[in-house]
């Protein structure tokens, strides 16, 4: 069912970037298109630039002992 929610996801968003009417001017066309590219790119670009001087992944509390759980314990 995820494959269909994913797949739900991008139809609307594709469907959202069509304009309103069909004879388009400067005046009535949709900018969603522009600003959705826009906003990927710079996060993209974001993304690669700053991912590795910043970001390090969650941080461990647990000790080595405590990660090991047998099937036979009880929660």
């Amino acid at each position: 069912m995820v494959g269909f929610h994913v797949f739900w996801g991008f139809f609307v968003m594709m469907l959202v970037c069509f304009p309103a009417i069909k004879a388009v001017t400067k005046e009535t066309m949709n900018y969603c298109v522009v600003f959705s590219v826009g906003t990927w790119i710079l996060s993209l670009i974001f993304f690669f630039t700053f991912k590795y001087k910043y970001y390090h992944g969650p941080k461990s509390n647990l000790e080595e002992t405590s990660v090991v759980v047998s099937l036979d314990e009880k929660l």
